[in-house]
């Protein structure tokens, strides 16, 4: 999972397939010395933003408790019981 790439201290990125925007996680970066966020849309837009984060101690821990909380929440399963009406199981 790419939490523990991160608390293993290497970087992730998400979508890097030369088509879509790319987000690129650094857990720690040098010439800042924080954790920082990198998104880049090369091929559509041109456009990148750079953001050095200001986290607190633990934050790996918090997230991967805030995507356990997220799963138990979300439906597991969405059926369409007749035309334009849902339903969600867990």
């Amino acid at each position: 999972m790419l939490w523990n790439l991160l608390a293993a201290g290497q970087d992730i990125c998400w979508r890097d397939d030369d088509h879509s925007p790319e987000i690129r996680i650094q857990p720690h970066n040098e010439e800042h010395e924080t954790p920082a966020v990198h998104v880049e849309d090369p091929s559509s837009s041109c456009v990148s933003v750079f953001l050095p984060m200001n986290l607190e101690e633990g934050w790996i821990d918090e997230q991967r408790r805030l995507l356990g909380r997220g799963r138990e929440e979300w439906p597991s399963e969405v059926l369409q019981s007749s035309p334009g009406v849902y339903e969600w199981r867990r």
